[in-house]
């Protein structure tokens, strides 16, 4: 992973017997670096680990296929529920939440749907 063969490590990471959290982590990984969004969604969403590291990912696959709602949802939930965790990330989910905020939005209104605010998501944009 660290060399950028991404196609090797995917092979080396098949071939291991073990399946635990952080191999499933280092699998969906694999798969984003590889542009394989829905194949990490899948490694993560079978994964009974809730780890901040694993919803990060899984927010910005869900962002890569647009969808936005779902990448919103994981944002908002990382900034309200581990906000004491983030620190020197939370900046970058901040703004990776305004942008998916802005694209899900922007997609709304252009198929001519409304949009409108939660209430956690006016709390979260208040903070």
């Amino acid at each position: 992973i660290k060399l950028n063969k991404f196609d090797q490590a995917l092979q080396v990471q098949k071939s291991l017997k073990i399946e635990n959290d952080e191999q499933t982590f280092i699998k969906a990984y694999i798969s984003y670096k590889l542009q394989n969004y829905k194949e990490t969604i899948l490694q993560l969403e079978k994964s009974s680990s809730d780890i901040m590291k694993n919803r990060i990912l899984l927010a910005q696959a869900y962002n890569k296929i647009e969808n936005f709602e779902k990448s919103v949802e994981l944002y908002l939930d990382l900034l309200c529920n581990y906000q004491d965790q983030l620190e020197e990330d939370y900046e970058d989910i901040c703004a990776n939440y305004l942008n998916s905020l802005s694209w899900s939005i922007w997609t709304k209104k252009s198929q001519g749907q409304e949009f409108h605010l939660g209430q956690a998501e006016k709390v979260a944009l208040a903070q």
